[in-house]
């Protein structure tokens, strides 16, 4: 079952009060959390996202957002019909970032209108140094 992730369209003192009716277009995603496990510097690792429009009105997603270069995000259509679904394709690109290792959470974030986040998805991947040979690179 989904989570409400976002809804509507809130200004950043209507989120930090206590969750109020939405004022706009409810979308759902089936994850709030993406995990893609662990991935070494030179991999690419996907996952999919289902997003899914409850209401009787078509919603246009007309941004995405990441929070990293690394993170793009692909939909099957910019459009969620209404009661239907659209497949996010989410891509950690590693082939270019050499140094990073560790733990990494980035946010993907859709929006139905300027400044309004319809839905947020936490992608998180470990990025493992490379094997040589079976063991791990200095």
């Amino acid at each position: 079952m989904g989570s409400v992730l976002a809804a509507g369209c809130h200004s950043a003192a209507d989120k930090r009060r206590s969750f109020a009716a939405p004022s706009g277009p409810l979308l759902i995603a089936d994850l709030e959390v993406l995990d893609l496990g662990t991935l070494q510097h030179g991999e690419i690792r996907e996952g999919t996202v289902k997003i899914t429009n409850p209401t009787d009105q078509a919603v246009a997603i007309t941004k995405l957002e990441t929070d990293c270069s690394w993170l793009k995000v692909v939909l099957d259509a910019d459009v969620v019909p209404p009661r239907g679904s659209v497949a996010a394709r989410v891509v950690v690109d590693m082939r270019e970032e050499r140094e990073f290792v560790g733990r990494l959470g980035m946010g993907v974030r859709g929006s139905s209108k300027p400044g309004c986040e319809s839905f947020v998805v936490q992608v998180k991947v470990n990025v493992a140094l490379p094997t040589i040979q079976g063991r791990k690179s200095p």
